[in-house]
């Protein structure tokens, strides 16, 4: 942690070497740097967070596998009564490979 004494000794010797006419100019120039790292180092955590992040389901709500497949079924006029998933899928393949 820089201490009191130390911040008057930098700030003197920032005066000294660039004047007091110069120091708003180079605020200006150090506030506009820090932004725009600011806004850079967002953009690149964001990246990396779209990137590694599962995609959320949009919707309402997602189906279950077999509610999915049972309405695919029906879609295509196959009874559902009383089969089961594998049965419906070999329906469904067969039809499709019909169409």
């Amino acid at each position: 942690m820089i201490s009191m004494p130390e911040i008057l000794i930098i700030v003197i010797f920032v005066v000294l070497l660039f004047g007091p006419n110069k120091i708003p100019e180079l605020a200006r120039s150090m506030g506009k740097f820090m932004g725009e790292f600011t806004r850079a180092q967002r953009e690149v955590e964001s990246g990396f967070r779209s990137q590694y992040q599962s995609p959320q389901p949009k919707g309402p709500k997602s189906h279950s596998k077999n509610e999915r497949i049972r309405e695919m079924a029906k879609n295509f006029d196959i009874i559902t009564e009383g089969k089961s998933d594998d049965e419906l899928l070999d329906e469904l393949e067969s039809k499709l490979k019909a169409k």
